[in-house]
C-alpha cells in the first residue's frame, strides 16, 4: 500500500435521499472535516471490561467556506428554499441527504490520484451563526450528522 498525503478540500454534491438530481454542488470549500465514533458497551468481569459489544456508528461532517449559495443557507437555517427565497418557520424539516465528493491525494513518488468519498446518509444540524462585518468576510459553516443508510452503509472511500 502506497502512503499518501491530502492537501485538498472535498468538492461535493448534495442530493436528497431517493432523488436523482443534485440539490447543490459545493466546489468552493476552504476546509472541511469529518469525524466518526462508535458506541461500545462492555460486559465486566470483577469490575474490568472483559467483553465488548460494538454498537452504532455516528459522525459529523463540517463544511467551512467564505462563499455560500441560497441552498447552503436554507440547509443551515432549516428553511424551505423556493427560488431565491428562504422561508424559516417554527417547523424544522426532517430531510436526509447523500453527499458525494472527490479529493486529490499525492503520493511520495509525486503522482496524484483522485479519490471519491460518499457519506451515505447525512442530516443537517439546524444551527447557524452568520457575522456581518464591514471589515471581514463572513464565514459560513454547515454541519451534518452522519448516519448509516437503510443498507447499513456509512462512508465509502474509493478511487474515482
Amino acid at each position: 500500500m502506497k502512503q499518501f498525503a491530502i492537501k485538498d478540500a472535498i468538492d461535493l454534491t448534495v442530493k436528497e435521499l431517493g432523488q436523482s438530481s443534485s440539490l447543490m454542488t459545493i466546489n468552493y470549500l476552504n476546509d472541511c472535516e469529518f469525524s466518526t465514533e462508535a458506541e461500545v458497551v462492555f460486559a465486566k468481569k470483577k469490575g474490568i471490561n472483559a467483553v465488548s459489544f460494538p454498537g452504532n456508528r455516528s459522525g459529523t461532517l463540517t463544511l467551512n467556506a467564505e462563499l455560500a449559495d441560497i441552498q447552503w443557507l436554507g440547509l443551515s437555517l432549516g428553511g424551505m428554499v423556493t427560488g431565491e427565497k428562504i422561508e424559516v418557520t417554527d417547523t424544522i424539516l426532517n430531510r436526509a441527504y447523500i453527499i458525494e465528493g472527490t479529493f486529490r491525494v499525492a503520493f511520495e513518488d509525486g503522482t496524484e490520484e483522485v479519490k471519491k468519498i460518499t457519506f451515505h446518509k447525512a442530516t443537517p444540524q439546524i444551527s447557524s451563526t452568520i457575522a456581518f462585518s464591514a471589515e471581514n468576510v463572513a464565514s459560513f459553516s454547515l454541519v451534518f450528522d452522519l448516519l448509516a443508510d437503510a443498507a447499513g452503509k456509512f462512508i465509502t472511500i474509493d478511487k474515482n
